[in-house]
């Protein structure tokens, strides 16, 4: 659920990729299936800025790409600037797997790849004046309420 407001982001890209959190988009079924598991990580990304109201500017990027991680071709990958901790992720992973099974992964290993070497990144959250933002179907920013 979301609120329209007029907002202009602090978007920050990572320079280097840490941490890669990767769904198994199609290996999830029953209510979370069939892309129902982004409100799993809007409910999980709401209820941190509720927790972590100072929460720096930080955004969550996203991109679907080829996966040999999962047996179902592509993933979801997502990672973050710096300002966004690992803890999210580690925590984000345990959330998920609570409601997706094994279909959820961090991996926190060292990549010696620059963000812009990936193609296809999109602004997929945003966290900022103590909320969580979405990008909206006009090309601006929405406030994501549950």
């Amino acid at each position: 659920m979301t609120d329209s407001s007029s907002f202009t982001p602090t978007r920050r890209k990572p320079k280097q990729i840490n941490v890669f959190f990767v769904i198994d988009m199609w290996g999830i079924e029953g209510p979370y299936g069939d892309g129902n598991w982004h409100e799993l990580i809007c409910r999980f990304a709401s209820e941190w800025i509720e927790r972590n109201p100072d929460q720096e500017p930080a955004t969550l990027w996203s991109v679907v790409r080829d996966c040999d991680i999962f047996d179902n071709g592509k993933s979801c990958y997502m990672t973050s600037s710096a300002k966004l901790s690992k803890v999210f992720f580690e925590h984000l992973a345990v959330f998920m797997a609570k409601h997706c099974g094994p279909h959820v992964k961090v991996l926190d290993e060292v990549y010696d790849m620059p963000f812009g070497d990936v193609k296809g990144w999109r602004a997929y959250l945003h966290f900022e004046q103590a909320k969580l933002w979405e990008p909206d179907d006009e090309g601006g920013w929405c406030v994501v309420t549950f």
